[in-house]
C-alpha cells in the first residue's frame, strides 16, 4: 500500500509519470525503506492509466454484516 500511496502522491505533486526513483525518494523522505521490485510493480501496473480512473475502477468495499446474538451462542441482555 505504501508504494501505491507514494505513486499517487507523486502524481498529485504534478509528476504525470512517476518512476521507481520518484517513489523511492518519497518513501525515503519519511524513513521507509523502498523495495525496488515492489515499486517497479506499482509503476508498471499504473503506467498508462489515470490515477482517478484507477480509483473509480477499484471494487467497492464489501459491507460487513452485523453478527446477531443468536449466531454467537449468547446474548448480552438475557
Amino acid at each position: 500500500m505504501r508504494y501505491v500511496c507514494a505513486y499517487v502522491l507523486a502524481v498529485m505533486g504534478g509528476n504525470a509519470k512517476p518512476d521507481v526513483p520518484d517513489i523511492k525518494k518519497i518513501l525515503d523522505s519519511v524513513g521507509i525503506d523502498c523495495d525496488d521490485k515492489k515499486a517497479a510493480m506499482v509503476v508498471e501496473a499504473c503506467s498508462g492509466h489515470k490515477v482517478d480512473d484507477l480509483i473509480h475502477e477499484a471494487p467497492a468495499k464489501k459491507e460487513e454484516s452485523e453478527e446477531e446474538d443468536e449466531d454467537m451462542g449468547f446474548s448480552l441482555f438475557e
